[in-house]
């Protein structure tokens, strides 16, 4: 099993497009895969799970399994994805600090429970932003890949992800590899020049996520990208290149 950690500290890079992409093209490899939403704006758990009663995802979330009311399996939902399952987020999930109570040995804990679980690979969706759920998803990762987009923001932000990640590493003694997924970029020179400043922290994937009005509106609707589009062969790429 691999626990791959989708993170950014900035909005509109794609994170958790790449996330639920991420997730579909592992599990068309005939891999059985967990996504799992550690962000409270749940726009993963809608992607998947927009058609499930709400009362039911109230009723057994991941915030119930972090603060472990209940067993993490019971927490699972199944998707119309062959092979991929969701654990699910709700808004409540803006409770989890209050929850822990200061007890952070839970969100380390975590990993532990997603251990026990049956799956090849588990694909962690974040928030943009530091918190109890961010270092949840940082703590339980073997590794951290971070959409990135040319912005005057990207080194900054890059760099205090970076701290994070090292903290994380060091709190559970464990190397924690890190990609730089290029997001939402065009295919311009100048872009490059700025992305290829943060190869002195984390490599770059090869495979570039470009901006694209196909995924945009896919997400949107909740549907997976057209199968053979140039989207989703982007995705596909990604997936081996990450999954390798």
């Amino acid at each position: 099993m691999k626990i791959i950690t989708v993170a950014s500290l900035k909005g509109g890079v794609g994170k958790t497009t790449i996330a639920v992409n991420l997730s579909i093209q592992s599990a068309s490899g005939r891999k059985r895969i967990l996504a799992v939403d550690l962000d409270a704006n749940n726009n993963l758990t809608d992607f998947f799970l927009r058609d499930t009663d709400p009362d039911e995802l109230e009723s057994r979330n991941v915030l119930h399994a972090l603060t472990r009311k209940r067993p993490l399996k019971d927490c699972i939902f199944s998707s119309s994805v062959p092979n991929l399952d969701i654990l699910p987020a709700t808004v409540n999930l803006n409770r989890l600090n209050s929850e822990i109570n200061g007890n952070f040995a839970l969100l380390v804990t975590f990993r532990t429970a997603l251990l026990k679980t049956d799956y090849d690979y588990i694909i962690i969706d974040t928030p943009p932003y530091f918190g109890s759920e961010l270092r949840a998803g940082l703590y339980s990762a073997d590794m951290v890949v971070s959409p990135v987009s040319p912005s005057r923001w990207i080194f900054l932000g890059t760099r205090l992800l970076a701290d994070e990640i090292e903290i994380a590493a060091e709190g559970v003694s464990r190397k924690i590899r890190t990609l730089l997924i290029p997001s939402m970029v065009g295919t311009g020179k100048i872009e490059s020049e700025k992305l290829s400043i943060l190869t002195e922290m984390f490599p770059l994937s090869k495979t570039h996520i470009l901006r694209s009005a196909s995924i945009k509106s896919a997400s949107e609707k909740g549907k997976p990208v057209k199968e053979g589009s140039p989207s989703q062969i982007i995705f596909k790429k990604l997936a081996e290149e990450i999954l390798k």
